[in-house]
C-alpha cells in the first residue's frame, strides 16, 4: 500500500496499539502485530454512533438497516511512537469508507479538511497549543471515589506539598517516554486538580497529542490505584475542568498573521475578523464544545469558562482571551470547551468559525475590560438539550462541518440527554434547565 514503517526500538515482534478518536474523543482501536501495520483493519461504522452508555444510535446506511457495515481503519506510519506499556508501540489511525474516501464521521478527517481550507483560502497554517485540566480521585473506602486529600493544595503548585501521591511526577516521566511534549504541569485551583500545557504543534498533531494524553493520564493514574476524571465539573463546591485551545496562524515565511506591531493593540485586522467569527457562532457551537450533561454545571457566569460571547486582552473572564505576548507568540485562547470533548472536533469547530469571520471580514464587539461582561453579550446555551436543538438548527455549522457528522453527533447526544431526563428527579433536573 506504499506505507513505510520503521521497526522502532521494540522491533517487528512488538505489539502495536492502533487507536483513533470517536466523536466523544474516546479511543477506539485494536492491538496488531508490527508486521501487520501495512494492512487495513475492519471496524463497524456504528462505532461512531455509540454513546457513553454503549448503545449505538440509528443513522441510515450505517446501522441495523444495513447489518452494521464496516469502515476501513488505516494506521498512519508517521504517527508510530513508543507506547506507555512495556514492549508496546502506538500508532494513530483514520477511517475510510468502502469507496476508499475519508469517512465522513471521522473527526481527524474533518480537522484535516478545515486546515486545508485555511491553507487554500487564507494561505495560512494553523498552529495549536492545548491546556488540559482534570481531577485525580482516590478511593473513598466505601466503593466510590473522592477528590484526593491534598493538605497543601494551591494553584500553580509543584512538589509533594500539592501532590503527595506523586501523580504529576509519574505523568511527566511517562509522557516524556511516550513522546508527548508537555511544556508545563502544575496543580490547579482545587485540591486534586491538575493542568497540563502541551507544546504548540500543527493542528492535527496537537489534537492527537491531547487525545493520547487523556488516555495516558487515565491509564497511568489507574495503575497507581487512583482515578482521573475529565468530567467538566465533578464537584458542585469546586470549579470545572476546561480544554483551552490556543490558536496562531503562520504564512509560508513563518510570520504569525495575527501580529501587527504597527497596530495599537498589536493585532492585525485579520485577528479581529477571526475573533468576530468565533463570537458570531458562540451560541450555536455550544454543544460541540460542551458535549455532556455535566458540561452545563461548568458553564456558569462566574467560573471563567467562556459563558459570554466576548473577548479581551489578557482577561481570563472572557471566552476569547488574547494573551499579552506578541510577535510569533501572538495567539487566540478559546476558553469555552471543556475536558470531556473530542479535541479534534472542538478544534475543527473553532478553526472553521474563525475562518468564517475572516471570509466575511466581521468585526468583533468592544473588548471586555475587567470582570463585568459587555452589556447585551450573548451567552452559551444553558443545557445540553437546548444546545443540541440550537446546533441542529444551524445551517452555518452544517455547511462548515458536514451534515452527516452533525447528524451522527446529534443522534448520540440527544439519546444521552433523553436518558438523563428520564432517570433524574425534577429537583436534579432543575440544575440543568435554562430557567435555572
Amino acid at each position: 500500500m506504499g506505507r513505510s514503517w520503521g521497526r522502532g526500538e521494540a522491533g517487528e515482534g512488538a505489539d502495536v496499539r492502533v487507536v483513533m478518536p470517536d466523536l466523544h474523543g474516546v479511543a477506539r482501536g485494536k492491538y496488531v502485530r508490527h508486521g501487520d501495520l501495512e494492512d487495513d483493519f475492519a471496524l463497524a461504522a456504528a462505532t461512531y454512533l455509540i454513546g457513553h452508555d454503549v448503545e449505538p444510535q440509528i443513522l441510515p446506511g450505517l446501522s441495523g438497516d444495513r447489518g452494521f457495515p464496516d469502515v476501513t481503519m488505516r494506521a498512519e506510519p508517521a504517527s508510530l511512537r513508543p507506547g506507555w506499556a512495556p514492549e508496546e508501540q502506538l500508532a494513530l489511525a483514520s477511517s475510510y469508507g468502502p469507496d476508499g474516501e475519508p469517512f465522513a464521521l471521522d473527526p481527524r478527517h474533518l480537522l484535516r479538511r478545515v486546515v486545508a481550507e485555511w491553507e487554500a483560502e487564507a494561505g495560512l497554517t494553523p498552529t495549536v497549543a492545548m491546556e488540559l485540566e482534570f481531577f485525580v480521585l482516590e478511593p473513598d473506602g466505601d466503593g466510590g471515589w473522592r477528590a484526593c486529600h491534598v493538605p497543601g493544595a494551591r494553584p500553580y503548585g509543584t512538589g509533594t506539598d500539592v501532590d503527595p501521591l506523586g501523580v504529576a511526577r509519574r505523568l511527566r516521566h511517562v509522557a516524556r517516554d511516550a513522546g508527548l511534549p508537555i511544556e508545563g504541569l502544575s496543580s490547579e485551583f482545587f485540591a486534586g486538580q491538575f493542568e497540563v500545557n502541551l507544546a504548540p504543534r500543527d493542528a492535527l498533531t496537537a489534537c492527537d497529542d491531547v487525545f493520547l494524553l487523556r488516555l495516558l493520564v487515565r491509564e497511568t493514574v489507574a495503575e497507581m490505584g487512583l482515578r482521573a476524571t475529565f468530567l467538566p465539573r465533578p464537584f458542585n463546591d469546586r470549579g470545572g475542568s476546561g480544554l483551552h485551545v490556543n490558536m496562531s496562524f503562520f504564512d509560508a515565511e513563518g510570520v504569525n498573521a495575527l501580529d501587527d506591531p504597527s497596530a495599537g493593540d498589536g493585532l492585525a485586522p485579520f485577528a479581529h475578523h477571526a475573533i468576530a467569527g468565533l463570537l458570531d457562532h458562540h451560541v450555536e457551537m455550544t454543544a460541540l464544545l460542551a458535549p455532556t450533561v455535566n458540561s452545563y454545571k461548568r458553564l456558569r457566569p462566574d467560573l471563567m469558562c467562556g459563558f459570554y460571547a466576548d473577548w479581551g486582552y489578557d482577561n481570563r473572564f472572557v471566552t476569547i482571551r488574547v494573551p499579552r505576548q506578541r510577535g510569533a507568540a501572538t495567539r487566540l485562547e478559546a476558553r469555552q470547551a471543556d475536558a470531556s470533548g473530542c479535541p479534534h472536533l472542538v478544534t475543527a469547530t473553532l478553526l472553521a468559525t474563525a475562518l468564517d469571520g475572516v471570509r466575511r471580514a466581521l468585526s468583533p464587539p468592544p473588548p471586555r475590560d475587567g470582570g463585568d461582561p459587555v452589556e447585551g453579550a450573548a451567552t452559551v446555551c444553558r443545557s445540553l438539550g437546548d444546545a443540541l436543538d440550537t446546533l441542529g438548527a444551524s445551517t452555518a455549522l452544517s455547511d462548515m462541518l458536514g451534515r452527516d457528522l452533525l447528524d451522527a453527533f446529534l443522534a448520540v447526544k440527544r439519546h444521552e440527554w433523553r436518558r438523563f431526563t428520564e432517570h433524574v428527579t425534577d429537583w436534579e433536573l432543575a440544575e440543568y434547565l435554562p430557567h435555572h
